[in-house]
């Protein structure tokens, strides 16, 4: 069984962001995000294996890091 989205409101509140964050962190193409029609949806098991991940520091090194890899 497929895990079920949430909204991005739903994600704002979950996680007390703003819409521009979630939006800015898509577009730097950072964030597990699904485009479902015209808006955006998420699994929370993502989100939450990708907050794990960037607790340990910036997003930039990982950023360089993955830049250099390639």
């Amino acid at each position: 069984m497929d895990e079920k989205l949430i909204s991005k409101r739903e994600l704002c509140k979950k996680l007390n962001i703003s819409e521009s964050t979630v939006y800015r962190w898509i577009r730097e193409h950072e964030f597990p995000a699904h485009k479902v029609g015209f808006r955006w949806k998420f699994r929370l098991s993502e989100v939450e294996k990708w907050h794990k991940w960037n607790l340990t520091g910036s997003v930039q090194p990982r950023n360089s890091l993955l830049q250099a890899q390639q």
